[in-house]
């Protein structure tokens, strides 16, 4: 992943504020998606029923996937969530305590992710030849 993509997803609160604080070498990602949301991330065309989860885990070490810094989430609401951004709730989770540090309607994921109106406002850019890209 890019370290410009990288840090447009990492969100850590401080006191009132979310702020954003890159990582300062190559990130890289393994993305989940469950059985609703696994056949239109796949065809990369169409919109995610409601249900649909979308698992973006984030970790630094190629050779060590397992230790994952952070967890971004998307899951498809029931329509009228947020209608103007397609009903999507995203979640910024912990990678080593799972817990949750932020979700909702978090301006910071909305403000990437409509550029990606035309695809349900979900990103195929880390997909890979063999690996989920058709």
């Amino acid at each position: 992943m890019a370290d410009s993509t990288a840090a447009l997803c990492v969100t850590i609160p401080r006191a009132r504020h979310e702020i954003h604080d890159g990582f300062l070498e190559p990130a890289y990602c393994h993305v989940y998606a469950n059985k609703k949301a696994h056949p239109v991330i796949k065809a990369g065309t169409g919109s995610y029923p409601p249900g649909s989860l979308i698992v973006k885990a984030k970790f630094r070490d190629v050779n060590a996937p397992e230790r994952v810094e952070l967890y971004t989430v998307m899951r498809k609401r029931a329509v009228g969530y947020d209608l103007e951004n397609g009903d999507w709730e995203y979640s910024v989770v912990d990678g080593r305590t799972r817990r949750v540090l932020t979700r909702g309607t978090i301006e910071s994921c909305i403000g990437c992710h409509c550029e990606y109106k035309s695809t349900d406002y979900v990103t195929r850019e880390y997909l890979t030849p063999g690996n989920g890209e058709p």
